[in-house]
């Protein structure tokens, strides 16, 4: 009987539906709720066109190429900008330096060639007097007088600091105008050649140096061996006969010759060293002046 009910409940059909019910339809909500179909939102997100493995465009890429392309070069002209407007300020800066010093100098220099024209002029008229005569024959004031020029000297020293620190520190690049990089270097070594003549003509000085103590009273020198001594008094004395230490002709020709290298050798110097030099340094002044107006009112 037992086994009756037991087989009845299997075969109810109403007990089987009820069952099956209960038991399966909660899992199926549930996965449904919390699973929803994968296929379908891998498709969606595919179709979205701003995702992160979006492929661009080529013209995209050109655009942001060119778009770093020209931030770089933009960058580029601003540095060279700064860097032209800094070295232009560094040149206005050595140039108004290089302008007094080169004004300074050609100064100097005009005054030098002066002095020594003056001095090799003074020479000459000592040796003329003396020419063809004895000396005892000549007026003693007038030898001591010209005489005084043959040991003078006028030795010329450049405000060379500029050109000294553009040579030294490269600066010479920011000149832009070569006509006048082309000039500082000739001027520069005009100077050096100067330096040369001058240090040969301190040799010759030198050299007849002796003759001043051997044919020559220092106390009747030095009476007239100032430059400010009024004309009146040159005009006097010039006219007395002044006693000499000594009238050997032997060591009066060896001084008249030694008057002879001196006063050419100051010539030379005037010629080849002075006047080169002076003109250069104009020159300088010149494209200084044109190419960063300075002194222009």
């Amino acid at each position: 009987m037992a086994e009756d009910t037991k087989n009845n409940n299997l075969d109810d059909p109403a007990n089987t539906h009820s069952e099956t019910f209960s038991e399966q339809i909660i899992p199926v909500e549930h996965k449904d709720t919390l699973s929803p179909n994968p296929e379908t939102k891998t498709m969606e997100v595919q179709k979205h066109p701003h995702h992160v493995t979006h492929k661009k465009k080529w013209t995209e890429y050109l655009l942001e190429f060119f778009m770093l392309f020209l931030a770089v070069f933009l960058g580029f002209i601003a540095e060279n900008l700064r860097e032209d407007i800094a070295e232009h300020n560094r040149a206005k800066h050595y140039a108004n330096s290089l302008y007094y010093d080169m004004i300074q100098d050609s100064m100097k220099l005009n005054e030098a060639v002066n002095i020594c024209s003056q001095i090799a002029f003074k020479i000459d008229t000592l040796r003329n007097l003396c020419r063809g005569k004895e000396i005892k024959d000549v007026k003693g004031g007038a030898i001591y007088y010209y005489s005084r020029f043959a040991f003078r000297h006028w030795w010329f020293k450049s405000n060379d600091a500029t050109i000294k620190q553009l040579k030294s520190s490269g600066s010479l690049r920011y000149f832009r105008n070569y006509d006048l990089e082309d000039a500082i270097g000739k001027y520069d070594q005009s100077l050096s050649w100067l330096e040369t003549a001058i240090l040969t003509d301190r040799e010759i000085l030198q050299q007849g140096t002796i003759y001043r103590y051997q044919l020559l009273d220092a106390y009747i020198l030095d009476s007239v061996f100032s430059y400010t001594i009024a004309r009146p008094f040159i005009n006097d004395f010039i006219q007395r006969n002044q006693p000499l230490i000594t009238y050997d002709k032997t060591k009066w020709s060896e001084y008249l010759n030694f008057t002879a290298s001196r006063g050419a050798g100051l010539k030379r110097i005037i010629s080849v060293a002075y006047m080169p030099a002076l003109e250069n340094a104009r020159q300088v002044i010149t494209l200084l002046k044109q190419e960063y107006q300075i002194g222009s009112f």
